[in-house]
């Protein structure tokens, strides 16, 4: 009796160990993801090698198990950006030349036959594995959760085959190929796709962003070229009549039968995500493209806003008619503003004005000056505002502006005309109980004031609640220049203390040295933290041992760049944001770090300074796969909106604050704001983002709700 079953024991008790086992190491880190696949890689080979050991000798064996080892390390090195892909091409061939040095030296004298053994085993083998690390890293998107599903429906597969093809005793069994594999029945085999694809319904249901047609594909591929690779390596071991027995771990074939599905499954996923991928590039470049296709693309802001907030509504379970209503901007104006420049020439400039949302309150949201504004990017920033105002629980919608100039190539005369042009064309969008302007990039207290200015014009009335941002002298409030930097501050401190770090030996790297990065600077060293590295449009700046920020802000505002800071090292760009710091923050520009630098991301907290600087497809990675703690733009950058608020309240009153009354305010509120989050991703167990949406996105909906049901 127990030699009946002993097969389906050890395979059920080797199920028991490895399928966890497998599961928590592919969790854990992509390092012990590549160990348990090297060591799973290593096995497979071995007991390929021991089976042909009648046909090679060992040390052909050895170098082809090597050959097979680093195809698949320098595969896993170039996926996960660590070497070029120079490397990685060059593999291959130099490998194979020192294989036929070997044979030379060792006179063998049928090298063709040896070699065609060993590759043998590198195609079935190594290459599929290799492959493997272009779906969990290359570009970034398929990470930890595709390579599981491509396991379970292989796992469901294998075993819903064997346990029908064993027990079937309903009818006599009907044999697929009875001359490759005398055991493979077309019962077994209809049985294993069952369940597989029941297995892919799962992992569409409840594991995965991707829909349920795309992992029925992944099961059907799992199906089809599991069972054709199974018979693939039952028509291999009879033609090289070799004995089908595992020898390192117990059960029918070991390491070798177990992954033999890898042979054409992981090839086939890999040419279908590729597949998609190109049809998302092709949906990119299409005005038309649906925004609910399922592989967002990465680099549109406003479609990776939509991606937080539709996860967000699912994990609260909010009605989807409410979420399509908050997914959806209020008002969307375009302006064309012919301006007179100085040399007598017209120019027409762009404009936009983007209202998100009004539930809440008036809406508010800053206006900036660049030459790569559009419609897309105005609206996240809009929507951005919205959640921000909700999460910290301000009385406002969320607006935002921009208008298509460089603002460095203008002069000063050409900047009102153009300021008050803008204003002129949004007298009916503008208001202090309307929408509420602020500055943002490339636009500061000047460029208020002459926003006030020209409305009270318009209006003859004098209305200073209608724009904040402005000069403390003509209504401003203290406070406000420094307030989002002030925000980072907090917010950066809140999360060290979490992470039990003290912020005196933390070293911090900040993508960014305007407004907001000089000021979150200063602010932090002060607090005692080690400012590393620092960056502008020039270039990155590194000192180990800390850079003088006072010294670093007087020099860039005698050379209007870091250039040449005293005591710095130059870096690229790009490489301050993949620096081995405690902090990082990147307070520069959108869709700063992606499904590309992603997993080169070394910080251990990430505070968002910048509005959306990581992508969607990014953030997947930092939190799953790198276990980032990050916090997000809509909470940690969030000070400049509570001071505006204050602003906008003091002008209501006719009253002004003290500056230690603003900062004791704003401080408390960020961090009130922080512990709501912290808790909400304590709860549900998700990342500070996700938890910060619930909180923003479920205050709005209820506001819906409430007003919806009054006009009823």
């Amino acid at each position: 009796m127990f030699k009946k079953y002993s097969n389906i024991i050890l395979r059920t008790g080797s199920s028991l160990v490895g399928i966890p086992l497998v599961v928590s190491l592919i969790y854990w880190n992509e390092w012990g993801y590549f160990l348990l696949f090297f060591i799973i890689l290593i096995g497979t080979l071995l007991e390929f090698y021991k089976l042909i050991s009648n046909q090679e000798t060992d040390p052909l064996r050895i170098w082809g198990l090597m050959f097979a080892g680093l195809l698949y390390i320098f595969s896993f090195l170039y996926a996960s950006a660590i070497i070029p892909g120079t490397y990685f091409y060059s593999t291959i061939p130099l490998l194979t030349s020192i294989y036929f040095i070997m044979l030379y030296k060792k006179n063998v004298y049928k090298p063709f036959s040896s070699i065609a053994y060993t590759f043998l085993g590198i195609i079935y083998i190594g290459i599929p594995f290799a492959l493997l690390h272009f779906i969990a890293f290359y570009k970034g998107v398929y990470h930890y959760e595709f390579i599981l599903g491509i396991l379970f429906t292989i796992w469901a597969n294998d075993i819903g085959a064997y346990l029908v093809g064993s027990f079937w005793t309903f009818w006599d069994k009907h044999y697929l190929f009875k001359r490759i594999s005398p055991k493979k029945s077309w019962e077994g085999s209809i049985g294993g796709g069952i369940l597989t694809l029941l297995v892919a319904y799962a992992m569409s249901r409840y594991y995965t962003n991707w829909n349920m047609a795309e992992w029925m594909i992944v099961g059907a591929i799992a199906v089809v070229a599991g069972t054709y690779g199974d018979l693939i390596e039952s028509l291999l071991k009879r033609s090289l009549q070799i004995k089908d027995s595992g020898s390192i771990i117990p059960g029918h074939g070991g390491f070798l039968d177990r992954f033999d599905s890898f042979l054409l499954v992981v090839p086939l996923v890999v040419a279908f995500n590729t597949a998609g991928q190109e049809m998302n590039f092709v949906k990119k470049t299409n005005k038309k493209a649906a925004m609910n296709y399922t592989l967002t693309n990465d680099d549109n802001p406003f479609e990776s806003m939509l991606k937080h907030v539709n996860d967000a509504s699912q994990i609260i379970g909010l009605d989807e008619k409410i979420s399509n209503v908050l997914q959806s901007p209020d008002k969307q104006v375009i302006v064309s503003l012919p301006i007179i420049m100085d040399d007598g020439t017209v120019r027409v400039f762009k404009g936009y004005r983007v209202i998100y949302s009004r539930l809440l309150g008036p809406s508010k949201g800053g206006i900036r000056y660049n030459p790569h504004v559009e419609l897309d990017e105005v609206k996240a920033l809009a929507a951005w505002m919205t959640w921000k105002c909700a999460l910290v629980d301000l009385p406002f919608g969320g607006a935002k502006g921009g208008v298509e100039c460089d603002p460095k190539q203008l002069s000063t005369g050409e900047l009102e005309r153009l300021t008050r042009a803008y204003t002129t064309a949004m007298l009916e969008v503008f208001g202090p109980d309307k929408d509420i302007p602020a500055p943002d990039m490339g636009t500061g207290p000047r460029e208020m004031a002459w926003i006030m200015d020209t409305y009270n014009q318009a209006h003859g009335a004098i209305t200073p609640a209608v724009v904040t941002g402005k000069p403390v002298a003509i209504g401003g409030s203290l406070g406000r220049v420094e307030a989002t930097g002030r925000g980072i501050m907090v917010s950066t401190l809140a999360a060290l203390q979490q992470l039990k770090i003290n912020v005196k030996n933390a070293t911090v790297a900040i993508q960014g040295f305007g407004n907001v990065g000089s000021y979150t600077a200063q602010l932090l060293q002060e607090k005692g933290a080690k400012i590393v590295a620092i960056s502008d449009s020039s270039g990155a700046y590194y000192d180990a041992n800390g850079i003088d920020i006072q010294q670093a802000i007087a020099h860039k505002a005698k050379y209007g760049r870091l250039t040449g800071l005293t005591g710095t090292r130059e870096l690229p760009s790009q490489d301050l944001l993949t620096l081995a710091v405690d902090v990082l923050i990147p307070a520069a520009s959108p869709n700063a770090i992606t499904h590309e630098n992603a997993h080169q991301v070394q910080a251990k907290l990430i505070v968002e300074g910048a509005n959306g600087p990581i992508t969607a497809e990014a953030d997947e990675i930092i939190h799953n796969r790198k276990n980032i703690m990050v916090i997000p733009d809509i909470l940690a950058n969030a000070g400049g909106v509570v001071v505006s608020y204050f602003e906008w309240v003091q002008n209501r009153q006719g009253t002004k604050w003290p500056i230690e009354k603003v900062y004791q305010k704003a401080d408390y509120i960020i961090q009130d704001a922080y512990n709501r989050v912290y808790e909400a991703s304590k709860k549900h167990q998700i990342s500070m983002r996700k938890a910060a949406y619930i909180v923003a996105v479920n205050k709005v909906a209820q506001a819906y709700q409430l007003r919806s049901t009054l006009k009823k």
